[in-house]
């Protein structure tokens, strides 16, 4: 997550809250950014998920290896996805979704 709310990241039940990194404002465009989270999160796998409703967000955090789900919302939806599909492995309306694909992804069962 980059600036979601303690309240919001809560909706998650099985999320483990030594993974979360808040970016505090630094360009979530900028592969260095994502580069510094995996040094400082020690993320030496490719099972990471970086969620976001930004696409251009999501991009990065692709092209930084990392799995991507797209939290869309009135701002950023099915237009923006499309645009960017290939950098989004899940689209996402609820938080009840990202926790079943966490449980996916810890589980490595292949995507949907």
């Amino acid at each position: 997550f980059s600036l979601a709310s303690v309240s919001r990241i809560k909706l998650i039940k099985n999320l483990n809250e030594n993974c979360i990194y808040f970016l505090n404002g630094q360009p979530k465009s900028d592969v260095r950014i994502f580069e510094k989270v995996k040094k400082d999160l020690n993320i030496i796998s490719n099972n990471w998920i970086y969620i976001d409703d930004s696409p251009i967000a999501l991009r990065t955090g692709k092209l930084s290896g990392l799995i991507t789900i797209m939290k869309v919302n009135k701002i950023f939806g099915e237009r923006e996805y499309k645009q960017f599909i290939s950098s989004i492995d899940y689209k996402v309306k609820s938080f009840k979704q990202i926790e079943k694909i966490i449980n996916q992804v810890n589980n490595h069962n292949p995507r949907h």
